[in-house]
């Protein structure tokens, strides 16, 4: 059965959004550097999703995904092949770890830092960073 173009990219457009994710939950919270401050971290995060492509790390190697305000967002392959994971997805661990690992809420100024892994042998690290 042949299908109409429009119905094609709609399947193609709901099989990408599904959902589906290989993160390895939960983040780990207390390994990943110094603490850095929860604002500047957002700040971070909309850059990248905003600059949208992919970013490459070499294997057994980290690439810089950006520095804001103290706030750094490293990509860490842990792979023996090079790998290109989309800015927008990468954006998304960030995110996550910034939700689980927050401290300092009420009186104190929120900080966050940790590192979310994924099953296709990468990980995200959300740290203090010299920017």
């Amino acid at each position: 059965m042949q299908l109409p173009t429009g119905i094609k990219t709609l399947i193609v457009v709901l099989l990408a959004s599904n959902g589906a994710t290989n993160k390895l939950s939960p983040p780990i919270c207390n390994n990943a550097g110094s603490y850095t401050d929860v604002t500047s971290v957002g700040i971070a995060i909309n850059h990248l999703r905003s600059r949208g492509g992919r970013t490459y790390a070499a294997p057994r190697n980290c690439a810089h995904l950006v520095c804001v305000g103290g706030a750094e967002i490293l990509l860490c392959n842990d792979s023996d092949r090079g790998i290109s994971p989309a800015n927008d997805y990468l954006a998304t661990y960030a995110i996550d770890i910034d939700q689980s690992c927050t401290i300092g809420g009420g009186l104190g100024h929120p900080q966050t830092k940790g590192q979310l892994f994924d099953s296709d042998g990468y990980n995200v690290v959300v740290r203090k960073g010299n920017c």
